[in-house]
């Protein structure tokens, strides 16, 4: 009876609809498992490793199907429960399963390309039954130890070789070496311990002897028993590093007794995540205020509703957090703890391990390569951590048993993925995946997004206020700087009002520290030509290039381009450049100015580049090594520092003019949320804003503290001009690198889309930057109400799709982004 051929459909790492069936070889017929990698021929030559969605016996219809070539994993390393997760997101956020694997997979888990050939060791030199391609192949294998599938195909005059080599490779004749070379490189440690053989007390004895004439291994040998404590019964496994480094035993010893058949040599897989102590600090004591969240959160818990965290800053909401991982903990569950930036990860990772030590891990995009490959396969393993402390991407981890997803600081922007696919939100999202792992939602903030706040007040989440912070401090006193009067008396210092400085001098004269908050990075905005007024401009976007004084540079900061600071304008040949605005490098050259001898550092983007760039900042302004902190939006997010006396808000208004129908709610919780740094921890701390605007209604709210003042103002708004929470959004950009094709393109998309009930169309318009990367873009927006959002999305969906596969169309990329922000 004839066995029934297996198929199987594979995700790609690619935006491209669909999934693609690839026929299984009879060798791998029973190994085939829903979530296990493969590697698969896509194309003419391009190979990549896929994921298996589907197994069956159907054969694809319209071609035919080719080999799977290799399987990866001997086991499934995407779980049943994430792939369907990747299929809500799919769905949700209107992109494609490719797209979702891309961004949940570590690169280290997805293989590279890297096809080159060897001889085989088990090949002895016969010839008889070769044919002729395979004796090229041999052949040329003999002249150059390695050759890669491209080289052997010139050398045969042949457009692939694949099924060659393939074939080849089955008889042993050759081997494929690095033809998908794993990026993820196992961290390894060489270790010593006695043969198998030697646990016996006579063959020891033998083994004394016959070392009897070669004192220097003898005396290895007895210290190795020594330090691995041989008893007998255990082979006493011992690390090099211990007997060299630490014992002096010599190396040409240890490999003459291995050599001699006494000991084996192995290299062993270690961890490369940092090892960490329990340190065990008492039991957290909470105030009776968070005593009251906590319960509040526990009872919410039990009739299986999220919880949204409402505390004032310095309120000390992660230690309410800790107690509510503890119980979850207690429950043998696993807790999902996102956060919206590294730097923050960085502080707050300290204060987890503290308290539970190794049971928590990391997850983010800076630490590296090999190390969220580990954490993976951690997770996958006996011992997964129980706790995962990391940024939007750590949800995409694979759990066992997940009880708890805590979202901290909620309302951060920076939880929505913008480019590339899927452009999801994490607080949603993780929403979503508590749901489906039957896991509590823990949400947290000081200033709640309108969004959370609104369906707390629905019900949807239970509202848990903490309205007093840690201590009894106070609130910090918020005192307005009015640049225009400062201006109109000639006061100003730079960027800085005189109100300010004098409040800075005050701080630093206590011996406390100051935080300062603009949220422009570089020296300044643009550079202008003093002569003729020419301001150089990116190449491929059309933007202004912002001046970064200490590397001499102008930057793109939306494509990267850069070229030197010019020394003559190109359009008169003038010599001398005004800077136009300015950015954090420059307020922190003119504070080394104005404070000599005080310690001064920057936290934006381009000073936390590296892997430990955010501890080290962080650590040098905690140790007060540093005194002034000058940063973008990283210092307004939920950093805990004991010594702030003082925060400075450069100019309020950027945040407040900023044309988004979310600008009045993103000032507020961003001057609400840097004003929380100050006085944390001894006395009242002080924050002063500067603007020219300081009867502004958000300066107002942030004076007087007034979240539910703003967040009544917002929703009257949204709702009298149909904006979320109120509808839902779908913000679709049309992109190509011919102006004239996008607005053909984007005409094409609103006809296509106009009808759909319950939708109303905006635009299509240019953006204020309608150009990146040398693409045009123009953007639609549709808003939907009622309650056939589900559906209407599929109908966009589907609408999308099929003018995307017109032919005048099918190099112009339509960009759905659903729930924009």
């Amino acid at each position: 009876m004839s066995v029934p051929t297996v198929f199987v459909d594979i995700i790609l790492p690619l935006p491209l609809h669909g999934l693609f069936t690839y026929r299984v070889p009879r060798d791998m017929a029973d190994h085939v498992l829903r979530g296990k990698r493969v590697v698969v021929q896509f194309g003419k030559k391009k190979l990549y490793t896929g994921i298996i969605h589907t197994v069956h016996d159907r054969p694809p219809q319209i071609y035919q199907a080719k080999y799977v070539l290799d399987m990866l994993d001997d086991r499934p390393v995407v779980t049943e429960a994430q792939l369907t997760f990747w299929e809500w997101m799919r769905d949700y956020y209107m992109c494609h399963l490719g797209d979702v694997m891309q961004a949940a997979i570590p690169s280290g888990l997805k293989l590279s390309s890297e096809t080159r050939v060897c001889v085989h060791p088990d090949y002895a030199g016969e010839t008889e039954d070769l044919d002729d391609e395979e004796l090229q192949v041999l052949d040329a294998l003999h002249r150059q130890e390695q050759l890669s599938m491209e080289e052997l195909a010139v050398n045969l005059g042949k457009h692939h070789v694949l099924t060659l080599i393939r074939r080849m490779s089955e008889r042993r004749l050759v081997m494929q070496v690095e033809e998908l070379q794993e990026k993820f490189k196992p961290r390894t440690r060489t270790v010593f311990s006695l043969l198998p053989e030697f646990l016996h007390e006579q063959a020891m004895e033998a083994a004394f002897v016959a070392l009897a004439r070669a004192p220097k291994q003898l005396d290895a040998l007895m210290q190795f028993i020594q330090i691995s404590r041989f008893d007998g019964y255990n082979r006493g496994e011992v690390s090099r590093e211990r007997l060299v480094d630490d014992h002096g035993i010599s190396p040409p010893a240890l490999a003459e007794l291995v050599k001699r058949g006494v000991l084996l040599r192995e290299e062993v897989e270690v961890a490369r995540l940092a090892d960490t102590e329990a340190w065990a600090e008492g039991p957290i004591i909470l105030t009776e205020g968070q005593e009251t969240a906590r319960q509040q959160i526990e009872v919410a818990f039990e009739e299986d509703r999220a919880a949204l965290l409402f505390g004032v800053t310095g309120s000390g909401k992660t230690e309410v957090y800790i107690r509510i991982i503890d119980e979850i903990l207690k429950q043998g569950r696993q807790v999902l703890y996102l956060l919206p930036e590294i730097a923050l990860t960085t502080q707050i990772i300290s204060r987890l391990r503290k308290h539970f030590g190794e049971r928590v891990g990391v997850y983010h995009s800076r630490i590296s390569d090999n190390e969220r490959v580990e954490v993976w396969k951690k997770q996958m393993g006996p011992q997964p951590y129980e706790i995962l402390l990391g940024a939007r991407s750590a949800m995409f981890l694979p759990f066992q048993s997940l009880g708890l997803v805590i979202v901290d600081e909620e309302h951060e922007q920076t939880f929505k993925q913008h480019d590339p696919a899927p452009r999801y939100h994490a607080r949603d999202s993780a929403a979503m995946l508590a749901r489906r792992e039957g896991a509590k939602l823990l949400l947290g903030s000081a200033t709640p997004s309108v969004e959370a706040y609104h369906n707390a007040l629905l019900g949807k989440f239970v509202l848990v206020p903490l309205k007093d912070r840690f201590g009894g401090i106070r609130m910090p006193q918020i005192i307005i700087s009015d640049l225009a009067v400062e201006r109109k008396n000639k006061t100003m210092k730079g960027p800085f009002s005189e109100l300010l400085l004098q409040n800075m001098r005050d701080t630093l004269a206590r011996g406390e520290q100051v935080i300062i908050f603009q949220n422009r990075r570089g020296f300044s905005s643009f550079v202008q030509c003093a002569a003729c007024g020419h301001v150089p401009d990116c190449e491929r976007c059309d933007i202004t290039l912002t001046y970064h004084k200490h590397s001499s540079e102008l930057r793109c900061h939306y494509c990267g381009f850069l070229r030197p600071m010019p020394r003559v304008c190109p359009k008169c040949l003038g010599t001398f450049f005004r800077t136009i605005g300015f950015g954090t490098e420059q307020i922190e050259e003119e504070l080394e100015l104005l404070f000599p001898g005080v310690g001064i550092a920057r936290m934006d983007l381009d000073t936390t580049r590296g892997k430990h760039a955010y501890l080290r900042i962080i650590s040098d302004f905690e140790e007060r090594r540093v005194n002034i902190l000058v940063g973008t939006q990283m210092v307004t997010k939920g950093l805990d520092f004991d010594h702030v006396g003082l925060v400075g808000v450069l100019n309020a208004d950027q945040l407040l003019n900023y044309p988004d129908f979310r600008a009045f709610e993103r000032a507020y919780q961003l001057m609400a949320q840097v004003s929380g740094r100050a006085g944390r921890r001894k006395r009242q701390g002080k924050v002063v804003i500067q603007t020219t605007n300081p009867t502004h209604f958000i300066i107002d709210k942030v004076v007087q503290n007034d979240y539910v003042g703003m967040f009544e103002n917002e929703l009257q708004q949204r709702k009298q001009f149909r904006y979320p929470p109120f509808v839902k959004m779908i913000r679709i950009t049309v992109r190509h690198t011919d102006r004239d094709k996008v607005e053909q393109a984007a005409d094409a998309l609103l006809k296509t889309l106009t009808g759909i009930p319950d939708t109303v169309l905006l635009g299509p318009e240019f953006p204020m930057v309608e150009r990146i990367r040398n693409r045009f873009h123009k953007v639609l927006v549709v808003k939907m109400g009622g309650k056939n959002v589900a559906s209407n999305k599929a109908e966009i969906r589907d609408r999308v799709w099929k003018l995307s596969q017109q032919p005048e169309f099918r190099q112009v990329h339509f960009l759905p982004d659903v729930d924009p922000v």
